[in-house]
């Protein structure tokens, strides 16, 4: 029965990297563009918007193999997986630069 294991690892290996992706999006909010607005021009004066970012994020894993117990069980098997995260964005503070 080892289509069973294999079909296992290749649907947790799928999770792996479906987690992976996620995890690489919610850190995407902290590019500097995100934090910084581009410059505006007002009069004299420039304007850059300042934000807070936070981001959380919790994963975990499972996996398992093994022989069944007694004649004509299959094959042990296993899986799992999970995970969650959130970002939150603020804007914090405003950046005026002008000649005074």
């Amino acid at each position: 029965m080892t289509s069973g294991v294999e079909g296992i690892s290749a649907q947790t290996m799928r999770s792996q990297e479906q987690t992976l992706a996620t995890l690489n999006r919610l850190f995407d909010v902290t590019q500097t563009g995100t934090l910084f607005s581009q410059p505006i021009s007002v009069g004299d004066a420039t304007v850059i918007t300042a934000s807070e970012v936070q981001v959380g994020v919790g994963v975990g894993f499972g996996s398992g193999t093994g022989p069944g117990e007694g004649e004509g069980q299959p094959s042990g098997a296993g899986g799992g997986g999970g995970g969650g995260g959130a970002s939150l964005g603020r804007p914090v503070a405003a950046i005026i630069v002008d000649r005074g």
